[in-house]
């Protein structure tokens, strides 16, 4: 059997450094949602109704749409979706200047061509040298088989690589009181283009416990928080049984 094409794998939690929504526009338009919810609920009239389930379906719709409109008024403001595709390399130019193609905290990742697929469309009813034939070239094709994928070699990941364990993580202050919760990235030795200091450790953000506490912005001016990857010093790092 001849092989069909080939196929590349990232390694995981990495769609925050290639997709420039993952990279903070969801998350920015969560927030700024919920900001205008909440300047609503402060209004009286508008906290008994919303509490009481008395919104109709249109006004629902209504509210919605407003409440989207004015977030991605706010993430399109000071170019906020231009630092989106320049944070994750993706960043494409129509005028002329260098664009910026580069994966974060893979610098030395490349993409390969894209391969050809050879399906043979030969059949009692095919038509020779029908224009729906991908190439002139011929081989069997068969679904579900792995021995017909090759992967592509290089810069590439195993086709047996497996993610990493998750191993769920609490983040103590320096108090060493409970300060945050998630998942612990041990195989990121970068963030934000930024390396990871030898001392610590990549976690992703899933729970803030104590929300006094403000974890700052990154280096792109924006707000650290669930859904966000930092670094912390391994010792305010405890794993959870």
């Amino acid at each position: 059997m001849e092989k069909l094409g080939k196929l590349m794998y990232f390694p995981p939690n990495v769609t925050d450094m290639i997709q420039p929504i993952d990279a903070g526009a969801g998350r920015m338009m969560k927030y700024h949602v919920a900001l205008q919810l909440d300047k609503e609920l402060e209004n009286p009239a508008f906290l008994s109704k919303w509490t009481d389930g008395k919104f109709s379906a249109r006004e629902r719709r209504i509210l919605i749409t407003k409440w989207v409109g004015n977030a991605f008024d706010e993430i399109i403001k000071l170019g906020r979706v231009h630092r989106y595709f320049e944070k994750t390399g993706c960043l494409l130019r129509i005028d002329g200047q260098p664009n910026r193609i580069n994966i974060q905290g893979l610098p030395e990742y490349r993409f390969e061509p894209q391969p050809k697929f050879i399906i043979n469309l030969s059949s009692e009813d095919d038509v020779s040298g029908s224009e729906s034939s991908f190439t002139d070239d011929e081989s069997n094709f068969s679904e579900g088989d792995d021995s017909d994928v090759e992967l592509v070699q290089g810069n590439s990941f195993p086709l047996t690589a497996t993610p990493a364990e998750e191993k769920s993580v609490i983040i103590l202050k320096l108090n060493e009181e409970p300060w945050l919760r998630g998942i612990m990235c041990p195989d990121r030795a970068t963030v934000h283009g930024h390396e990871v200091p030898q001392d610590c450790i990549v976690v992703l953000i899933k729970e803030i416990l104590d929300p006094q506490e403000s974890l700052g912005t990154d280096n792109f001016g924006e707000q650290i928080g669930i859904g966000s990857y930092s670094y912390f010093k391994k010792s305010q790092v405890k794993i959870l049984k």
